[in-house]
């Protein structure tokens, strides 16, 4: 086998990977945005993070990556033994939720070959740590940084990018609050890497385009940053106002016990007055910011998806290039081991030119482009000017005169044969003259492209339903919920794309038929016509929801989107109802424990005085309350539910007013505040709408009737607590059949129909 050399700057590319380089290559072929915000971030307090969009920076690192690739792959060829393989890798929940919704590995996926190492060393320093378990076949390419360096770990491998994701499987179980005991586990099963093909002028385009707008994109991150620190700071002047304004709309003073009946000041006015325009101003600068910040974060992961497309296919024509050379150097190497006699070789470049004539050559893309632009400017410019095109079929007439005796001496011959045929009881299809107009011929070619444009319409959609899983999971991880998409979209897109390819083999037959032109080839169209028809109402079919609604318009994808957000959303109130919950139980076991503390004098006093008994009411409605919170964790939340997201931050919001002061759940506050700046980040919220949800929640503490016992108001109190936070709304039925669309189980089905017609034989 062939030996490739492994050339200086491709283990200079690896050295830069290993040294100060690894962000900056890394980011370049991810396109999540938000993960160079936080670099950048990181950047500020730590030096060793480095990451820049300068143009030389970026052109540089895009050179190194073809090197490592080039590096990776070569060292793959030059191994004389390939088998599967069994790495680990520590990380943490973020990021296999990310991984979930990838269609490959993007980056240079460091792994080690020690599970023990990978846990220890790698996912112990997260806060949610996460070891997988990597598994491959013998046809995925990676290198040992140890084996181009000394003093390197010798466990660590480096897998080439862009790797396929072919499975995802979790092997642990997590508690209801989403804190886990022991580092959880996935396997991961990935399979060799689909590259993008370009023409060199669709290349040239995107490196112009990468490289005349990197600075815009450095820019735009800067900006990001700007306006994520203003943010922040917009959000902790709010929660202060927001506090302000709650203690003057508790209807006296933050120090009174007492219920204050006098009309408020002309100076209080004034100052809830001043503090409502303040918070509104907030309000719409915040407003402001996430716009454009939104705008900045679309302009750049357009730019990275467009790096990441112009690697893939640099990488591409070096993986080609290696692999094809490594065949010749085979191919060669058994022609001169079974190198035929000079008689032989003379007759095979004989037959070489009596072949050679009928070859067709490939269309390249950029071919094709470059017919389809010619073409309608030819077709304007002929069209006016019929005079020519009869002068044209004039001189055409003239030659078919000039080679009519051959015609008629072919069709003696013919005719001949024919005879002779039938004498034999042989039956042989005689040609039919061709007909430009023929309705048969132009209504067998659109079928076949009516089918071909519902495909590409199906892929689409297929497109689009998993950049909407992959925005989700984006989100969930930003957010540190939970979410794994309900359907496979990568198990669809391949059905599609198995389907489109029959398609484009029937089509290639069809016009195969046509070109022949006889009775045998439009009798096999007509059959052919038959099955194109059926195929049409089966891709119809596949568009149809599982679950129609009578009178709506709603298609099979929109009703994918539908339960896919529905699960992400369904993620975030599990995450905000936990957190609460376990605060609110922390709050009520602090209670209990002061109740339970009084000293033994104290209790003898309340014998007496009646505290006693008091104290057994608060501690009998503490315990209604915690029993109710838990039966509200283990609720199992169903997808079929409307979540909304204005509901889930008006509790966070009445929580942090209810619970400011509080410095047993301090901790917690500034957990939701955050929480619902990822949500308004991600979401766009209503803060009117949001802040009407408040008002009623808050409408249940209405003062109280003073004819009513201790016991009685204790268990009002108990009751307004559990419909505020919707801990008394408890779904007992919450049976749910699991769904998954069997879109891609459908569209094989039309492949097995159509492979069962035996249409392409």
């Amino acid at each position: 086998m062939m030996k490739y050399k492994i050339e200086d700057d491709e283990i200079e590319a690896l050295k830069s990977y290993r040294g100060f380089n690894y962000e900056q290559i890394n980011q370049l072929l991810t396109s999540n945005c938000e993960t160079d915000i936080e670099l950048l971030r990181e950047g500020e307090n730590n030096t060793f993070v480095t990451l820049s969009y300068d143009r030389e920076n970026v052109i540089k690192n895009m050179e190194s990556i073809k090197k490592l690739y080039s590096l990776i792959i070569k060292s793959y060829l030059n191994k004389d033994e390939l088998s599967e393989f069994s790495f680990y890798r520590g990380t943490n929940v973020a990021e296999i939720a990310r991984i979930k919704n990838e269609p490959y590995i993007d980056r240079m996926f460091s792994v080690v070959k020690n599970e023990e190492k990978a846990r220890e060393k790698y996912a112990s320093k997260w806060d949610s740590p996460v070891v997988i378990n990597v598994k491959g076949n013998e046809q995925i390419p990676f290198i040992k940084p140890s084996d181009f360096f000394e003093n390197e770990d010798h466990d660590e491998v480096i897998i080439v990018p862009f790797t396929q994701i072919k499975e995802i499987k979790d092997l642990s179980i997590g508690t209801s609050f989403e804190t886990y005991s022991e580092v959880r586990k996935y396997e991961i099963y990935i399979e060799r890497q689909k590259l993008e093909k370009l023409s060199e002028t669709e290349k040239k385009g995107l490196y112009t385009y990468i490289t005349n707008n990197v600075e815009n994109i450095n820019s735009y991150l800067v900006q990001c940053l700007a306006i994520d620190k203003r943010t922040e700071e917009n959000r902790s002047n709010l929660k202060k106002l927001d506090q302000l304004l709650a203690k003057y709309n508790l209807g006296g003073t933050p120090e009174s016990n007492f219920e204050d009946t006098t009309p408020r000041s002309q100076e209080d006015l004034e100052d809830i007055t001043r503090i409502s325009n303040e918070i509104e101003n907030i309000k719409i600068a915040i407003g402001s910011d996430y716009d454009v910040r939104k705008t900045l974060v679309n302009s750049i992961t357009t730019w990275k998806r467009n790096v990441i497309l112009y690697l893939m296919s640099e990488c591409d024509e070096i993986s080609e290039a290696l692999f094809s050379e490594q065949d010749n150097n085979i191919e060669e190497k058994v022609v001169k081991a079974e190198e035929p006699e000079e008689e032989e070789s003379e007759l095979e470049e004989k037959e070489e030119e009596i072949v050679s004539p009928s070859y067709k050559p490939d269309f390249t893309m950029a071919a094709v482009e470059e017919t389809s632009e010619k073409e309608p400017e030819e077709e304007v410019k002929e069209e006016p000017k019929e005079e020519p095109k009869e002068e044209v079929q004039e001189e055409l007439k003239e030659e078919e005169i000039e080679e009519e005796p051959v015609e008629e001496a072919k069709e003696e011959k013919i005719e001949e044969e024919q005879k002779e045929s039938v004498s034999d009881e042989t039956i042989v299809a005689a040609p039919i003259q061709r007909n430009d107009e023929d309705e048969f011929i132009a209504h067998s070619r659109q079928l076949v492209r009516d089918n071909e444009a519902l495909v590409e319409k199906l892929e689409e959609d297929i497109k689009g339903l998993i950049t909407k899983e992959q925005n989700h999971a984006k989100v969930a991880g930003n957010i540190g919920s939970t979410y794994s998409a309900i359907n496979n979209g990568f198990e669809m897109k391949k059905a599609a794309e198995a389907l489109h390819e029959q398609i484009k083999n029937i089509k290639l037959k069809v016009e195969a038929l046509i070109e022949k032109n006889d009775e045998f080839s439009r009798e096999k169209l007509r059959n052919i016509n038959e099955i194109n028809n059926q195929v049409t109402v089966l891709i119809n079919y596949l568009n149809n929801p599982r679950c129609a609604i009578p009178g709506t318009d709603i298609t099979r994808f929109d009703e994918m989107a539908i339960i896919e957000e529905n699960a992400l959303k369904r993620g975030i109130e599990i995450k905000i109802r936990d957190i609460l919950a376990e605060a609110e139980i922390r709050k009520l076991n602090e209670d209990l424990e002061v109740l339970d503390s009084k000293p033994l004098f104290s209790r003898i006093i309340g014998i007496f005085s009646g505290s006693n008994k008091a104290d057994d009411i608060a501690r009998e409605q503490i315990l209604v309350r915690k029993q109710a919170i838990r039966r509200k964790t283990s609720e199992k939340l169903l997808l079929a539910r409307n979540y909304s997201i204005h509901n889930m931050v008006a509790k966070i919001r009445l929580f942090i007013r209810d619970n400011f002061e509080d410095e047993t759940v301090e901790d917690t506050c500034e957990e939701i505040q955050e929480l619902e700046n990822e949500l308004k980040r991600n979401f766009v919220i209503n803060d009117t709408r949001v802040e009407e949800i408040v008002r009623k929640r808050e409408g249940l503490d209405l003062p109280l009737d003073k004819n009513l016992s201790r016991e009685e108001e204790k268990e009002i109190e108990t009751f307004r607590f559990l419909r505020k936070y919707e801990y008394d709304m408890i779904d007992e039925n919450n049976t749910e059949e699991s769904y998954q669309d069997t879109l891609a189980s459908e569209i094989s089905r039309v492949i097995d129909y159509i492979s069962s017609t035996n249409i392409l034989k």
